[in-house]
């Protein structure tokens, strides 16, 4: 029984990756279809959101909203 709910974890992590993935890759395909000029905001707000995202999938990171700069 526990084999099989690491599995159906393991799954759905995999899943959530693949998704995070896609919409990473079409984040930056819409900002790679911007002029130059105008691409930096995008991939400004794509590092922001992916730190974020990174920060809170470390659980033995402390939440410290004084350590984020910008």
């Amino acid at each position: 029984m526990a084999s099989s709910k690491r599995s159906i974890s393991a799954s759905s992590s995999t899943q959530a990756q693949a998704a995070a993935f896609d919409e990473t890759t079409a984040a930056l395909r819409d900002i790679e279809e911007l002029p130059l000029a105008e691409r930096a905001p995008g991939y400004q707000a794509l590092a922001d959101r992916l730190r974020i995202e990174l920060e809170q999938s470390d659980p033995s990171r402390p939440s410290d909203p004084s350590r984020h700069t910008g």
